[in-house]
């Protein structure tokens, strides 16, 4: 009787350590307080005073429109924020427009995001819109840039720049004409920052959830996370019984 209790003893101890680890390793970074630091970058000449004091993450490239069909161009702010986000091109029967989406889950080639929506950016089938003619009314001469704050979503708030890619022409209906703009998003920490509490914290861990896993996130995450929490469900509801039987007579 004695060894038979051991075993069950030791399997339990296992089994609670193995969960442990596992639970602890899959901890994303949405579950602590990112640290405060940054990528030093050079300063573009549209900063204005207030974007050099709150702008901290900052991206910039070129999208050109592929005539006739739609143009990707992605802007990673990965390690140092986990943010991504991609300016869309589109091309229709209606005209040309951009759109700009951050991503909120990427698994290989399959990925899905939040369209960033902006107030002085009017809807075009249900999402802000950028035109032509919104970059010409929004260009500053005094930093020669198209500039649009804020655009969001409910995860973030970030700035954005449309340049002339001629730098020496500066006329950002001439580069819209040509299909080739300069795109640049930036944002600070005040931006992005949350923190969950600490029963949310333990309440996630408890029941293995996590909002990324593996790289993945949104639905492809909650069926990773059931992948791996159904077997811990099970251990645990054995572990429980097993005790359960050792303590209680019956």
């Amino acid at each position: 009787m004695a060894a038979e209790y051991t075993i069950k003893t030791v399997i339990f101890c296992v089994t609670y350590l193995c969960a442990f680890i596992a639970i602890i390793g899959l901890i994303p970074s949405d579950f602590y307080a990112q640290s405060k630091t940054y990528t030093q970058f050079d300063m573009p000449s549209y900063f204005s005073q207030d974007d050099v004091q709150h702008i901290k993450h900052f991206e910039n490239a070129s999208i050109h429109d592929a005539v006739p069909y739609s143009d990707n161009e992605w802007l990673d702010f990965n390690p140092d924020a986990n943010f991504k986000f991609v300016a869309r091109w589109y091309n229709d029967a209606t005209g040309r427009y951009i759109r700009l989406l951050h991503v909120t889950w990427e698994f290989w080639w399959l990925w899905n995001g939040d369209y960033l929506e902006c107030p002085d950016v009017a809807e075009y089938y249900g999402h802000s819109s950028i035109f032509k003619t919104d970059l010409q009314t929004a260009w500053d001469s005094n930093y020669n840039a198209s500039i649009f704050y804020p655009f969001a979503c409910e995860h973030i708030t970030v700035k954005v720049w449309f340049a002339d890619y001629n730098a020496t022409r500066n006329n950002i209906g001439s580069a819209w004409d040509e299909n080739h703009l300069n795109i640049a998003i930036g944002f600070g920490f005040d931006d992005y920052e949350t923190k969950l509490s600490s029963w949310d914290v333990m309440g996630r861990l408890l029941t293995f959830q996590s909002p990324e896993i593996f790289g993945a996130s949104g639905a492809i995450a909650t069926t990773l996370n059931l992948i791996v929490g159904i077997p811990f469900w099970v251990a645990v509801a054995v572990c429980i019984y097993l005790l359960i039987m050792e303590v209680i007579p019956f």
